[in-house]
Formats: structure tokens, C-alpha cells, sequence
């Protein structure tokens, strides 16, 4: 059974043991009687946390909303994570229902609300990150397209979390991805930064695990550098290299000073299977996550210098 055919068969079961389920994971569900308040001050039915109503034939709810929208829609919407957490344990569902045009996901993604979009993609709506309709691209492309840094933060999020990837194969689903590096360039310069901003971050961590930097191939220059690091001093670092030049012995210099990193406690389990992918992993690093941003980087730099090839002057 899918995530959202389990959710949809879960959220119409016993409303009591949904809110149960919500209050033992520790989490701040919305009292009933301002619930119910809530509810009727958007133009829904209190007692009705299912049933998606006509905004135009309701003038009370929010101005905008131009489809049908459900109450989870509603308070997606507006980032009210106590109000989703009650109608989930009223039966409302947290995904896309039918042919909705506005659904919960779609609805907190477009308003920047990333403590929303991670409850509703953890409660069943993962499939909807990467949903369209017939008048509207999908949250996780959604992201990208709005000067929003919020929405941003919540693209970056979906892709750390496997919303490009298929559930069963693990692969990278070609729909969402061609959708994802569809569209203008401000989009594409978005999600270059973000890409190139992540990996950045990941050599950064991978230099912290790993004790040393990986260092270039010999030369004078990488050498003088590496001694001033280690003796920090500058002055030293010219004397040292300079001994070692007029001795001949400065590529040997060079290789001791290499064996430093050998030393580091995880290099030397690095050669050990799955080891430095283990630990990454363990500190959200993920490999999956790293490969869509390496794809990302390849491919919009390449279009990047096509364009520039065919418009120099830009």
C-alpha cells in the first residue's frame, strides 16, 4: 500500500486514536474549542474537518483561494501547525484528494511555512511534493520559482529528503526531474547556489572528518603553504622550504608532511566499505542527497556557459 492510500485508510478510522497518536508523539495539537472557533471563522463546517468548501460562495474564508479547499488546505495555508495537527485527528487527510487544484502541501510551500511542509510530507504527503495540476506546476519546482528564501529553504529541504527519488527504485524519478531544471533563468540560479552552496558545506565536512584538507599535487608554492600552516609562521615556513630546496629533499618534505593525514582516527578506517558514507549519513549527509546536487551543478553550469557562448554581451 502506498504512503497516501495508508494515510487516506488511516484518517478514516477512529478519530480518537488519531488524536491519541498526535499527543503521544509530543507534539502541540489545537484544543477543541478553538479548533471549532477556527473553523467556523474560515466559513467551514466545526464539525465537519473533511469537506472542502466553494471560497466563492463563501465570502468569509481566506480572499484568494480561487478552487474548493479543504480545511487542512485552509490552515496550511496560514501555517497553523496545531490547527493541521487537530483536523489529521478529525480524518482530515494531509495529501492531495482528487483533482484538487489547492492542496495542503502546495498550499504551505507557496507561503514559505517549512515546519508544515515537513509535517505533511512526514504524514503521508511525500508524493504530493512532486505533484501537478492541470493549473499548476509542483511544490518542489514551486520553490525555486518564487523570490521567497523561505520557499528556498523548504526546496533545499525536499531534495535533502528524497522527494526527487522514487520510493521503490531509489532512482531519481525523470518527471520531477525534468520539471525541477524547467523554467526561467532566475529559477536555474537559485538552484545552481543552492547546489553549489551544499557541496560546498559537504567539503567543508568532509575536511573536518577527515583532520586535513586534500591537499593539491607538489609544488613549491602548496608546500610553502602547508608549512606555514603547521608551523604558523611565516618566516619559519621560508626558512624550512628554503633548507629544503638547497638540500634537494623538498618533495620529501612534501610526502612527510602528507603522512599527517594518515594519522587522522577516520582515515584510517577510511578504506573500510560504506565507513565515511556510515558517519556522513549519520550527520544528514546524504548521498543521494549530494548526487541530485552534483547533477544540478553539472548540468546548469553547462547550460549556463551555452547561453553565454551564444550571448557573450549579457
Amino acid at each position: 500500500m502506498s504512503s497516501r492510500s495508508s494515510l487516506l485508510s488511516t484518517c478514516s478510522g477512529d478519530p480518537q486514536a488519531q488524536q491519541k497518536r498526535i499527543i503521544v508523539e509530543h507534539a502541540t495539537i489545537e484544543d477543541v474549542a478553538t479548533a471549532k472557533r477556527k473553523l467556523t471563522e474560515a466559513g467551514f463546517d466545526p464539525n465537519d474537518c473533511i469537506t472542502a468548501i466553494d471560497p466563492l460562495k463563501t465570502p468569509q474564508t481566506v480572499t484568494g483561494f480561487w478552487y474548493s479547499i479543504t480545511p487542512m488546505t485552509h490552515f496550511s495555508f496560514h501555517g497553523d501547525l496545531p490547527m493541521c495537527r487537530y483536523i489529521l485527528s478529525q480524518g482530515g487527510a494531509t495529501t492531495k484528494v482528487g483533482d484538487e487544484i489547492w492542496y495542503p502541501l502546495w498550499a504551505a510551500t507557496n507561503q514559505g511555512h517549512l515546519a508544515v511542509c515537513q509535517w505533511l510530507y512526514k504524514n503521508g504527503a511525500k508524493e504530493d511534493a512532486t505533484a501537478k495540476t492541470s493549473v499548476s506546476i509542483s511544490p518542489l519546482s514551486l520553490c525555486w520559482s518564487l523570490s521567497n528564501e523561505k520557499c528556498w529553504e523548504i526546496g533545499e529541504w525536499f531534495l535533502a529528503n528524497g522527494a526527487i527519488h522514487n520510493d521503490h527504485s531509489g532512482e531519481i524519478d525523470p518527471s520531477a526531474w525534468s520539471e525541477l531544471i524547467r523554467g526561467g533563468k532566475q529559477k536555474q540560479k537559485r538552484l545552481l547556489s543552492c547546489s553549489q552552496n551544499v557541496l560546498k558545506n559537504r567539503d567543508t565536512f568532509q575536511v573536518f572528518l577527515m583532520g586535513t584538507c586534500v591537499c593539491p599535487e607538489f609544488s613549491l608554492e602548496a608546500l610553502a603553504t602547508k608549512l606555514e600552516t603547521k608551523l604558523g609562521s611565516k618566516n619559519a615556513a621560508k626558512t624550512v622550504l628554503d633548507l629544503g630546496v638547497d638540500s634537494g629533499k623538498a618533495k620529501l618534505l612534501w610526502t612527510q608532511l602528507l603522512e599527517t593525514r594518515k594519522k587522522s582516527p577516520v582515515a584510517k578506517i577510511s578504506g573500510q566499505v560504506g565507513v565515511l558514507k556510515c558517519i556522513a549519513e549519520f550527520v544528514g549527509v546524504s548521498a543521494k542527497e549530494l548526487d541530485i546536487h552534483h547533477r544540478l551543478v553539472e548540468f546548469l553550469t553547462t547550460i549556463d556557459a551555452e547561453e553565454t557562448k551564444k550571448s557573450p554581451n549579457r
